[in-house]
């Protein structure tokens, strides 16, 4: 009998350290081709910024069409889906989450990121690789916009073109649809 609780005790250890250490990784933990659930009505979206399309030889074209599903906790962690990607710094969350990170598939490129609403305790870096992405006219007036829900418009929130990675960046505060595009009048 004591044999027996000894051999239960070392498989119920070893099955809690197997799920300790798969429930650390920080690579993403479901990829699904399913439409976004809320989609921003066709006529409000930017055309300034294109996902190629998939038979496009343009670039590092590396697309997922659908929803990244990723665990990340208060040591933050960075989430990429396709040429968009979050970079969620040390402290912006104070539990472990389910971050979601969903996008069309073709034409206008935006961001729906979830939950949605979440607010971060600092702010958190939104960016496009636009060696991804088709962009239409000239990149130094890109920005990034968040889809008001109150108004179903477009409210410019401000980007960095970052040289380097050649990657368009903002900082943001909380969860909702983002998209890049060029500013008006341009």
């Amino acid at each position: 009998m004591m044999r027996n609780a000894g051999f239960l005790g070392f498989v119920v250890m070893g099955a809690a350290l197997f799920l300790a250490v798969a429930g650390c990784d920080r690579e993403p933990v479901a990829s699904s081709p399913e439409t976004p659930e809320f989609v921003p009505p066709a006529e409000s979206l930017l055309s300034d910024v294109m996902l190629p399309d998939q038979s496009s030889k343009k670039g590092k074209v590396q697309s997922i069409v659908g929803t990244i599903v990723q665990l990340v906790g208060p040591a933050g962690g960075k989430i990429k889906n396709g040429p968009i990607e979050l970079d969620i710094p040390e402290g912006a969350l104070d539990e472990w989450m389910l971050i979601t990170v969903s996008l069309p598939a073709g034409g206008p490129l935006y961001g729906v990121f979830g939950p949605d609403g979440l607010e971060f305790n600092v702010p958190v870096t939104l960016s496009v690789d636009l060696d991804e992405v088709i962009v239409i006219g000239d990149e130094a007036n890109l920005t990034w916009y968040w889809l008001d829900p109150a108004t179903l418009s477009w409210v410019d929130i401000g980007a960095t073109l970052e040289p380097t990675e050649h990657k368009l960046e903002t900082e943001i505060t909380h969860f909702s649809i983002y998209q890049p595009g060029g500013r008006a009048g341009w």
